[in-house]
C-alpha cells in the first residue's frame, strides 16, 4: 500500500524550527459519481485527502470553490 508515502508525508509535515512543509489534498467527484468506500479510506488514511461531490455543470462556481479551497489551505500564496 503507501504506508511508506504516509510516513514520509508525517514526517515532511512534522514542526520544525526551521522550516514548514504543508500538504493538503482534495478529490472532487460529479455529483452522482460513485467511488468505493475502501478508495476514500485509502485517500483520507495516506493523502489526508478531503473528498467532495460538485456539480460540474456549474463551472464558474465549481472553479470558485476549488480556488476558495486552494487559496485557504496555502495561506492565501495561491490565488485563481
Amino acid at each position: 500500500e503507501f504506508s511508506l508515502l504516509k510516513d514520509l508525508s508525517s514526517m515532511l509535515t512534522a514542526q520544525e524550527k526551521h522550516y514548514v512543509l504543508s500538504i493538503a489534498n482534495s478529490l472532487y467527484l460529479q455529483n452522482g459519481f460513485h467511488i468505493s468506500d475502501k478508495f476514500v479510506q485509502l485517500m483520507k488514511k495516506y493523502f489526508k485527502a478531503e473528498i467532495e461531490n460538485v456539480d460540474f455543470s456549474q463551472g464558474s462556481a465549481v472553479a470558485n470553490h476549488i480556488n476558495m479551497w486552494v487559496e485557504n489551505h496555502t495561506n492565501h500564496r495561491i490565488r485563481d
